[in-house]
Parts: structure tokens; C-alpha cells; sequence
């Protein structure tokens, strides 16, 4: 492996972290004990759907070959487990 395909296996580490992190703090919404905390859940996910994005975005970028940050996740060379997504930690 190069450089660029640990740079970009890592990119999609961290957006899968963040992509799943960020639905799962999403279902809290309208659940929160408090309206404070009703009202950062939703923000806090959208920051990490919106890491896991540009996350997507760079690593299509270094990897090239025509792919878009909305289709990276998506179109990867090996099988995704049943269980989420196979890169998260």
C-alpha cells in the first residue's frame, strides 16, 4: 500500500465512524430529558454527518478516478458486513 491508500482507508475510517456516530445521535432527537440537550443532540449529529461528508469528499479526491463524495461510501471494492458499516471502531 502507498501512502495514498493509507491516507485514503483513513479518511474512510473517520467518516464511517462519524456517518454512524452522527444517525445513531440522531435518534435522540425529541427524546432528551431537557430541551437544552433536545436541541444540541440534533446539531451535534448534523456536525458529524457533515465531518463524515467531507470526510467522503476528500477521500474520493486523493483516490480519484471520478468518484463523488456522495457515492464513495457506497462504492467500495470490498463487501460491508451485515452489522453497520465494516470500517468503524
Amino acid at each position: 500500500m502507498t501512502d495514498r491508500d493509507d491516507l485514503t482507508a483513513l479518511l474512510l475510517r473517520i467518516g464511517d465512524d462519524h456517518l454512524v456516530l452522527g444517525h445513531r445521535l440522531s435518534e435522540w432527537c425529541g427524546h432528551a430529558p431537557m430541551l437544552e440537550e433536545d436541541l444540541a443532540l440534533p446539531n451535534m449529529s448534523l456536525d458529524l454527518i457533515g465531518t463524515a461528508r467531507m470526510c467522503y469528499g476528500y477521500a474520493a479526491e486523493i483516490e480519484g478516478g471520478g468518484r463523488t463524495r456522495i457515492i464513495t461510501p457506497f462504492s467500495r471494492r470490498h463487501r460491508i458486513p451485515a452489522r453497520d458499516y465494516g470500517r468503524t471502531t
